[in-house]
């Protein structure tokens, strides 16, 4: 079942986006803007007052230079007014800019400390999709689009205020007139708004499919099998598939648009004859100077300007407090507070952990991946957790970690529920490799130690290097373990093997030195020596640790203490690889038929050797 969104009203959301820039950017972004908006309002009113002054002023029977000198003074005034509108909404601009930068960090900050479970779920995907787009899309949408719209509704409210003090001047059915026709197009860029609002998550869907091609199509991972596969027909059906769509939808949009923009330009039409017609009429007939008559006309005109751009703006704010709805919604789920957990583990102690009548189940999903499951893994045991793939091995492991929650029952270490321990604090007590390799695009240190630079303990990273096997290799480089891995954010990054990067991730759990190691099938793309040697190496170094290997290859655990058989989310057999075949149940089963290949692997091996 999806879950809904929270909704907030838009003076909420701007409460909550100015408190924000206070908190990035401080008060001094106040300063440009309220230059912006009074030079917002003075502008406009002054260029269109200009004519009409001249006009008085050179009709009279002043004197040209004092008239020359007053014209020269008010234009450069004007101009002044005009750099000061600029300048201060670039800088306006430019701080918005930069706080939706820094507003990143709150999405970055909450993706890295939020619920491990919820951010993995649909839900959480979903809802990251909509916080990044508050952030993402540029200056018209999200945080920054609804900020810099604020300035622009108060400016074009406040011209609009004065200019209708002026336009009552003119005739009220003309100026009645003027303003229900800037309502009637508003009206319909409303209702075009409005419709485009209503069917957003269909756009963002077409949107995130568009997306989603275009990302695999240019992964250079993916390059061989779409080569070798002739995939290549099946991206382009698949991108003028979507695009079909997606152009369906623009024609629909545009379509709502455009009845609006021929609204406005019939209206227009219109307004502009009768108002001109009426003006020219008053002027022949001797009621209103030609001084007037210019200033008229720039009111009509700019009158029509200024609601057009409140309406505008009205509505862009009212679609940017949806998406910042999203965006706080995200913001709040799966949020984390160890504040009341007081609990404390022994740390660096060799540990207990203890499942009772543990079960588990996905959202939204109506069959449990774990099973009233009931487990002790001993002090210093090393356990295998055996079994096909979709057992629930790795369901178990992120539960015994912390990463999930058990829908039903207890987890325990060394008799504390692990549910009343702060999260960091039981984190620090686990060293885990799990299937898919986390390689990062930083250095080699970097990714041995998982710290800072200035945090590394060079010696103790050098030695767990050399444990793994990896040392020789990278002191060869010419930076050492300063040199990147991987080539996304340098061109001289290297790249490991696999085996390599099994002994990376050997060096990285050496290095943290946790009381608890697991390894959930990180060898899974190794063959099954090769895997088994990796175990081997592994469990050299789990002395005076609790151990949990997984794998769904037999021959690779034989060495731990005791076996378990994982099948459905539940134990079927347990005990050491000698008593499991005795037992001549499942298991034993089970290795007869992989034996087959690890005999036929290590025949072509030593057939390799010979030659």
């Amino acid at each position: 079942m999806v879950e809904k969104n929270k909704k907030y009203s838009i003076i909420n959301n701007l409460i909550y986006s100015y408190k924000n820039l206070i908190k990035y950017e401080g008060k001094r972004y106040f300063v440009p803007t309220f230059f912006y908006i009074i030079s917002g309002i003075a502008f406009p009113f002054m260029a269109i007052l200009l004519p009409s002054e001249a006009v008085k002023l050179l009709s009279g029977r002043g004197n040209k230079l004092h008239i020359f000198l007053i014209l020269s003074v008010y234009i450069l005034f004007l101009l002044l007014v005009k750099y000061i509108y600029f300048i201060t909404k670039e800088v306006s601009d430019d701080m918005l800019f930069f706080f939706r930068s820094d507003f990143f960090e709150e999405v970055i900050n909450h993706i890295l400390h939020m619920n491990y479970e919820k951010f993995e779920s649909s839900d959480g995907q979903r809802k990251l999709s909509a916080a990044q787009r508050a952030i993402y899309e540029g200056e018209s949408q999200g945080i920054e689009g609804l900020l810099n719209r604020v300035p622009v509704l108060i400016i074009n409210t406040m011209g609009l205020i004065i200019y209708s003090f002026i336009a009552a001047d003119i005739n009220m059915f003309i100026f009645a007139f003027i303003f229900l026709s800037t309502v009637i197009v508003s009206f319909l860029n409303l209702r075009a708004g409005k419709w485009q609002n209503e069917h957003r998550k269909e756009s963002e869907k077409l949107f995130n499919k568009f997306k989603y091609l275009r990302d695999e199509s240019i992964a250079s991972k993916n390059g061989k099998d779409i080569r070798l596969y002739g995939l290549k027909d099946w991206f382009l059906n698949s991108f003028n598939d979507v695009m079909k769509s997606y152009g369906v939808f623009q024609r629909k949009l545009r379509g709502k648009y455009f009845t609006a923009s021929t609204a406005d330009k019939i209206l227009t039409l219109i307004r502009d004859g009768a108002v001109y017609g009426y003006l020219i009429y008053e002027m022949m007939n001797g009621k209103l100077e030609i001084d007037k008559f210019i200033l008229f006309v720039g009111i009509a005109a700019g009158f029509g300007v200024w609601m057009n751009e409140i309406f505008s703006a009205t509505q862009k704010i009212v679609q940017n407090s949806e998406i910042m709805n999203g965006c706080r919604d995200f913001l709040e789920f799966g949020c984390i507070s160890d504040d009341l957990k007081d609990a404390h583990v022994n740390k660096g102690a060799i540990h207990k952990i203890k499942l009772e009548n543990v079960s588990y189940k996905y959202h939204g999903d109506s069959k449990y991946a774990i099973k009233h499951l009931n487990l002790t893994i001993h002090k210093g045991e090393k356990l295998a957790l055996v079994g096909m793939n979709g057992a629930g091995k790795t369901t178990l492991v992120k539960l015994i970690c912390g990463l999930y929650k058990p829908t039903e029952g207890k987890i325990y270490i060394d008799g504390i529920d692990i549910s009343k321990v702060n999260r960091k604090e039981y984190f620090n007590e686990f060293a885990v490799v799990f299937q898919d390799v986390s390689a990062f695009a930083f250095s080699i240190a970097s990714n041995v130690t998982c710290r800072k630079d200035s945090d590394i303990d060079q010696e103790r990273m050098e030695n767990s290097l050399k444990n793994a096997g990896l040392f020789d290799k990278v002191n060869n480089y010419p930076k050492k373990a300063d040199t990147i891995l991987l080539k996304e954010l340098s061109e001289d990054g290297v790249d490991f093997s696999g085996g390599e990067m099994q002994k990376l991730m050997l060096a990285r759990a050496l290095y943290k030195d946790a009381p608890v190691i697991i390894l959930d099938e990180p060898t899974a793309a190794l063959d099954p020596i090769a895997e088994s040697e990796m175990y081997d190496k592994y469990a050299s170094f789990a002395e005076n640790k609790t151990s949990i290997f997984i794998s769904h290859r037999l021959s690779s655990t034989r060495f731990c203490d005791r076996i378990i058989l994982f099948e459905n989310g539940e134990i079927v057999e347990e005990g050491t690889h000698e008593s499991l075949i005795k037992k001549n149940g499942k298991y034993a089963h089970m290795f007869e038929v992989q034996s087959h290949y690890y005999k036929e692997e290590e025949c072509d091996k030593d057939e390799a050797a010979i030659q």
